[in-house]
């Protein structure tokens, strides 16, 4: 009886058992974070519950969501969710630009307060190197990943009779679900690998440099056979792997036949050294300088006229007001770039006063210039999305230090939208500063410039190297040059000129 009673049960449990329905799969999750934004967003998306340990659901898979700081491998088999870029910063005016890959990770491990985001990097923070990697470069070294592991998990095994009944009878409903389950995570890990970060976006390069002439001997010599290298010597391979090089054009290309103003120096060069410039890695001259109207009018539209015929680039001058307050625009690696030049300096000592003579009109050629509808322009123009640099001519000749009426006006230029402003006219160097995000460099002084030897600090020279990404600037390498004979070339004792310009820094 007792038998019959049991075989009895056995046959309503199998019967019960064969037509239940089983709990539903799940996924089981687990990290440092399942708060964070990026991980809630997956999670929503998976195709089945997200379980704990206390449901009755049936976790089949096991999602390990782990941090990997910069250093350290990545997990085998890891998706990548995230990556976030660091950067470790420094002051503006600090002298370090780069860390050696040890130094780095020493002070990743110490976790060190200077290591940030890039995302947070903003002026007067400017970032360093790491053993000349920078930013987007393949194989930088400071990366930190947010990456998902999935784990297959096996199914409890049953340990009492019933269980173990249970467990044999519901063997082909299991099978089907957990093949069902399997496709699942397949499919969606799928979309995730699918959807992993792209390639991080690449630091791009503005190299700037001062005051250009090519009389004095220099066009000859730029003829010559090898020419190019012994005019620009060292500081030609920087210039060429800049994404974009610039620098003041000091003087005109005018005809033979135009006749000179009334001036101290008149500057004339041939259109010659235009296609030299080119192959020396410059993209964009400023000529909204006061050596621009040496030959008047029609040696202004020489000019005009022959940089417009070559590949190099120019604005802030035109034919009339509409035309100069046009900014140049390009793109480069994604990013808009957008320049304009506009003219500033004060009267010269024989009477030539730009802001009255070479200003551009409504009907009449020339540059634009403070006071004559250069801030209206500026807005305007810097009134987008793209990186908006400015190029100005102004300060006062062999000035070490610019004075309170250029410090207010070169700021009222970031006001106005630009971002980074350079600027010429001094013949010397002069320091920069942050201000409001944006960089102002006072002066570069002589770049291309023979005949300065007498001239106390006029031979110290400096190509300004700007690394921006995401529409800001996140490295600033000053890059020292000293004048040498007609031609220019990396400064020799690169720390003590380097320290000079440090110590001109512009105070807040």
């Amino acid at each position: 009886m007792k038998n019959g009673h049991r075989l009895f049960s056995l046959m309503i449990l199998v019967t019960s058992l064969s037509s239940c329905t089983l709990p539903p799969s799940s996924i089981v999750a687990e990290g440092p974070s399942l708060t964070d934004e990026k991980i809630e967003e997956l999670l929503s998306s998976a195709p089945f519950a997200i379980t704990t340990s206390d449901s009755e659901n049936v976790p089949l898979t096991k999602l390990s969501f782990r941090y990997v700081e910069p250093f350290q491998e990545l997990p085998p088999d890891s998706l990548i969710i995230r990556r976030e870029e660091l950067a470790f910063t420094t002051e503006l005016h600090d002298s370090r630009f780069s860390l050696t890959r040890k130094e780095a990770k020493e002070a990743t491990a110490s976790k060190s307060d200077d290591l940030i985001q890039s995302t947070d990097l903003r002026l007067p923070r400017r970032a360093l190197s790491i053993d000349g990697s920078y930013l987007g470069d393949p194989g930088y070294p400071l990366i930190r990943y947010l990456v998902l592991l999935v784990h297959p998990l096996s199914e409890t095994k049953p340990e009492s009779f019933f269980q173990k009944v249970s467990f044999l009878i519901t063997k082909g409903k299991r099978d089907e679900r957990l093949r069902a389950h399997r496709k699942a995570v397949e499919s969606w890990v799928k979309k995730i690998a699918a959807s992993q970060p792209s390639a991080a976006e690449k630091t791009i390069w503005i190299d700037s440099v001062g005051d250009m002439i090519f009389s004095r001997g220099v066009e000859p010599l730029l003829s010559q056979s090898g020419g190019l290298y012994k005019v620009f010597d060292t500081t030609l391979p920087i210039l060429q792997s800049a994404h974009l090089s610039a620098g003041n054009f000091e003087g005109t290309l005018a005809s033979a036949n135009r006749k000179a103003e009334p001036k101290s120096y008149n500057f004339r060069f041939s259109p010659k050294v235009l296609p030299y410039l080119e192959k020396a890695g410059f993209d964009y001259l400023s000529i909204t300088n006061n050596h621009i109207w040496d030959f008047g009018k029609e040696g202004f539209l020489d000019t005009l006229k022959a940089i417009e015929s070559s590949h190099l680039a120019t604005s802030g001058a035109g034919r009339n007001f509409k035309a100069a307050a046009v900014p140049w625009k390009t793109e480069l690696e994604h990013q808009e770039i957008s320049i304009l030049s506009v003219g500033a300096y004060p009267q010269e000592r024989n009477g030539f006063n730009g802001k009255d003579i070479a200003f551009a009109g409504n009907d009449k050629p020339g540059i634009l210039f403070v006071d004559r509808g250069a801030r209206e322009a500026i807005k305007e123009a810097f009134d987008d999305d793209a990186f908006h640099v400015l190029y100005v001519h102004g300060g006062w000749e062999w000035h070490r230090k610019p004075d309170a009426y250029y410090r207010e006006l070169y700021r009222s230029f970031v006001d106005l939208g630009a971002d980074l402003v350079v600027a010429s006219h001094p013949h010397v160097l002069q320091g920069m500063e942050a201000y409001h995000g944006a960089l102002i460099a006072y002066s570069l002084g002589n770049f291309i410039f023979p005949g300065m030897e007498e001239m106390k600090w006029a031979t110290d020279s400096m190509i300004l190297r700007v690394g921006i990404r995401e529409g800001k600037i996140c490295y600033v390498e000053p890059i020292p040059a000293v004048l040498s004979g007609k031609g220019v070339k990396k400064d020799p004792d690169e720390a003590k000129a380097l320290q000079r310009f440090i110590e001109l820094h512009v105070e807040e």
